[in-house]
């Protein structure tokens, strides 16, 4: 999947993070996923995908937490972002 578009899925639960993954590499799209805020950080900051889709609540730094400095960082800002819950 040369051209496929990557998603990065962000998640405290293991099983919706292989759930979401699965129906967007379905869709031909190439999912990576983190069980927490900060290895998902780590992996946007090293390998920027096209969009994010980040659980609102999880333990240690929220959802909210990375939402907030994802939107203030220039390199980070212009990335879509979905907020599942």
């Amino acid at each position: 999947m040369a051209n496929a578009k990557r998603v990065v899925v962000i998640d405290d639960q293991q099983d919706i993070c292989t759930y979401i993954a699965s129906i967007l590499s379905e869709h031909g799209f190439e999912a990576r996923t983190a069980n927490d805020a900060k290895t998902g950080e780590v992996m946007i900051r090293e390998d920027p995908p096209d969009l994010i889709c980040l659980d609102l609540m999880m333990p240690g730094r929220t959802g909210v937490q990375l939402f907030i400095r994802l939107r203030g960082d220039d390199a980070t800002k212009h990335i879509p972002l979905i907020m599942i819950t």
